[in-house]
């Protein structure tokens, strides 16, 4: 130890401080100046990084110098912080450095942990107490459900959900709601029309000529095959027509022509989306139950909101407003309308028949409220869209957004999704398709595995039928005599 005293026959010193005569060893720094134990106690405790007393020498006193000396406890401990403190802040201040230093976000804490630069963030719980944090951001509590640049826009949509999001989101429910139910209630209604009139397209090709100088459509009731338009051959009966007087043989068959079967307008179509997209109807969010409820031991049906800071903790739209008062302030929750279950990363394709949607984004993030069902896109294209109007038309990835349907099958890599009411057939990307199903189907699925694979990609020969799309044929058509006529052709059989 530094008090200790020399050996016998060494000559004596003296301490340059305190021109005391010393026969300790006293302490010495590298370059040979040389003070008493008891001097160099006082300066190394009032000194907060302690240096050599000699003028001009920069030599800093290390913590095997203060242990050497013997000073108090709690100088040691305050000099092994200020040494941290300085490599700390050293690190912190070189920029081609491959540590990066974080430090505790508690009030008052000094505490720090050094990572690697290129390290992935993970949750760090300081000694002092304070909420475990995300060492990418600095975001406490830690976010086990979200990316560092996701916290703070989840943050604002949670808070604009609370501050009347929830009531907008209501409406915007219930206007999707009626205009889709308006829209569904016109097309089956046109489709309706429709089928009547190919009904009476078919009787009037079977039972009508055309009249050679006008082209109205005649009918011949009975007797001989002279026929006068718009009247019959004798007289009486007068009806619409040119009176020319013609053979009923030598006149061209009536063609029948009804036109097109109507189809969704893009109006009707965006309707049906911005219904699903908004209001999450009819998707289970497969293998997670309300943690306040439980679902029924079902999952989740409709909305499920999600807290970013909880491991696992996920509540149904009916008991997301308890949570203000049964969940930890300061919480964020995620809006999912989605199921975040990807089956194409899972390996597992879908079977034929089975209802599915298209997913907003590949990617589960919450859509925004305010433009839920716009149709805008972004990122690459993954719907191809195809009707009797326009084939092999590109999509944006998020233009169908919402659209359901029922799968028939695989092209290309991509599923066939044949729409409802004639729509037509969108040929959509595996991760932009949700299928909607229950969670015993789902398990199902899983368990299948290859087998379902099998039965997916098999070679059937049959196409995929219509659902609900023309008109359908049969039945009564004009029969019974009287006028049948096209469109504004208003023709009336003459007799023989």
């Amino acid at each position: 130890a530094r008090g200790e005293p020399v050996s016998m026959g060494a000559p004596p010193w003296t301490c340059t401080v305190c021109h005391s005569s010393q026969r300790t060893r006293g302490w010495r720094c590298p370059f040979r100046h040389r003070y008493c134990r008891d001097c160099m106690v006082r300066w190394a405790e009032s000194a907060g990084v302690p240096t050599c007393p000699h003028e001009g020498c920069g030599y800093r006193l290390g913590e095997h110098d203060l242990e050497d000396l013997r000073v108090s406890g709690p100088r040691l401990e305050a000099f092994r912080a200020v040494r941290l403190e300085e490599g700390l802040a050293a690190l912190q201040e070189n920029g081609d450095s491959q540590l990066m230093v974080f430090r505790c976000p508690g009030a008052g804490c000094g505490a720090a942990v050094v990572l690697g630069a290129g390290e992935a963030r993970r949750r760090w719980s300081c000694a002092c107490g304070s909420p475990p944090a995300c060492t990418g951001c600095g975001v406490s509590p830690y976010h086990y459900h979200a990316k560092c640049a996701e916290v703070q826009p989840l943050r604002a949509r949670w808070l604009a959900w609370l501050q009347g999001g929830r009531e907008a989101y209501k409406g915007l429910e219930r206007r999707a709601c009626r205009e889709a139910t308006a829209q569904q209630k016109a097309l089956r209604e046109a489709l309706e029309r429709h089928s009547e009139l190919e009904h009476d397209e078919e009787w009037k090709a079977a039972n009508c000529r055309l009249c050679p100088k006008c082209r109205s459509a005649v009918e011949k009731v009975n007797g001989c095959n002279t026929i006068v338009c718009g009247q019959n051959t004798h007289g009486g009966n007068r009806q619409p027509g040119c009176g020319h007087r013609f053979n009923w043989k030598e006149a061209k068959p009536y063609k029948a022509s009804a036109g097109t079967t109507p189809r969704p307008s893009p109006s009707a179509q965006h309707s049906l989306a911005r219904r699903g997209a908004i209001s999450g109807r009819g998707v289970r969010h497969l293998f997670t139950e309300c943690s306040l409820c439980g679902s029924g031991g079902k999952c989740i049906l409709g909305p499920r909101f999600r807290c970013i800071h909880c491991q696992s903790f996920s509540v149904c739209a009916k008991c997301e407003p308890r949570l203000a008062e049964e969940h930890e302030e300061g919480h964020v929750f995620e809006i999912m309308f989605e199921d975040e279950l990807d089956w194409s990363k899972i390996g597992v394709p879908l079977p034929r028949g089975i209802r599915a949607r298209i997913r907003r984004r590949a990617s589960h993030l919450v859509p925004d409220l305010a433009a839920t069902g716009d149709g805008g896109g972004e990122g690459e294209d993954g719907v191809e869209g195809s009707s009797h109007a326009q084939t092999g038309r590109k999509r944006r990835a998020n233009e169908g957004a919402g659209l359901e349907g029922v799968v028939r099958g695989q092209k290309r890599g991509k599923y066939m999704l044949e729409l409802p009411d004639g729509a037509g057939t969108r040929h959509v990307a595996p991760e932009l398709l949700q299928p909607l199903l229950t969670q015993k189907q789902a398990e199902s699925l899983l368990s299948k595995g290859i087998a379902v694979a099998n039965t997916a990609t098999g070679s059937g020969s049959g196409g995929a039928a219509s659902s609900g799309g023309g008109a359908a044929s049969g039945g009564g058509g004009g029969g019974g005599g009287g006028v049948a006529s096209s469109s504004g052709a208003g023709a009336a059989p003459s007799r023989a």
